[in-house]
Protein backbone atom coordinates (compact mmCIF):
# COMPACT_ATOMS: atom_id res chain seq x y z
CA UNK A 1 0.00 0.00 0.00
CA UNK A 2 1.25 3.32 -0.77
CA UNK A 3 1.14 5.72 2.20
CA UNK A 4 -0.43 8.71 -0.14
CA UNK A 5 -3.32 5.69 0.06
CA UNK A 6 -3.57 5.86 4.10
CA UNK A 7 -5.67 8.74 5.23
CA UNK A 8 -5.63 8.21 8.91
CA UNK A 9 -5.74 5.10 11.15
CA UNK A 10 -7.80 5.64 14.88
CA UNK A 11 -8.18 3.64 17.94
CA UNK A 12 -9.62 3.38 20.75
CA UNK A 13 -8.60 2.52 24.51
CA UNK A 14 -9.16 0.71 26.03
CA UNK A 15 -11.15 -1.93 23.93
CA UNK A 16 -8.46 -0.78 21.07
CA UNK A 17 -10.72 -0.51 18.31
CA UNK A 18 -9.34 0.50 14.81
CA UNK A 19 -10.19 1.38 12.10
CA UNK A 20 -8.48 3.06 8.77
CA UNK A 21 -9.62 6.06 6.43
CA UNK A 22 -8.20 5.17 3.04
CA UNK A 23 -8.50 7.71 -0.26
CA UNK A 24 -10.20 6.63 -3.29
CA UNK A 25 -9.00 3.89 -5.68
CA UNK A 26 -6.47 2.71 -2.79
CA UNK A 27 -4.57 -0.24 -3.48
CA UNK A 28 -5.81 -1.99 -0.26
CA UNK A 29 -4.23 -5.36 -0.81
CA UNK A 30 -1.32 -5.33 1.46
CA UNK A 31 -3.42 -4.42 4.38
CA UNK A 32 -5.96 -6.92 3.44
CA UNK A 33 -3.32 -9.29 3.51
CA UNK A 34 -2.51 -8.31 6.79
CA UNK A 35 -6.02 -9.32 7.96
CA UNK A 36 -7.98 -5.58 7.46
CA UNK A 37 -11.30 -6.16 5.98
CA UNK A 38 -12.99 -3.45 3.67
CA UNK A 39 -16.44 -2.38 5.05
CA UNK A 40 -16.66 0.92 2.94
CA UNK A 41 -15.38 2.01 -0.15
CA UNK A 42 -13.06 4.04 2.16
CA UNK A 43 -13.03 2.14 5.65
CA UNK A 44 -10.90 -0.87 6.51
CA UNK A 45 -10.61 -2.83 10.02
CA UNK A 46 -8.44 -5.32 11.43
CA UNK A 47 -9.94 -8.90 11.84
CA UNK A 48 -9.18 -10.53 15.31
CA UNK A 49 -8.82 -14.00 14.64
CA UNK A 50 -10.46 -14.40 11.60
CA UNK A 51 -13.33 -12.87 12.72
CA UNK A 52 -14.52 -9.24 11.85
CA UNK A 53 -14.26 -6.54 14.13
CA UNK A 54 -17.34 -4.56 14.54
Amino acid sequence: MRAADLIVTASTMPSNMSASLVRDNADTRTLESQGWTRIHENILIPSVQGETVR
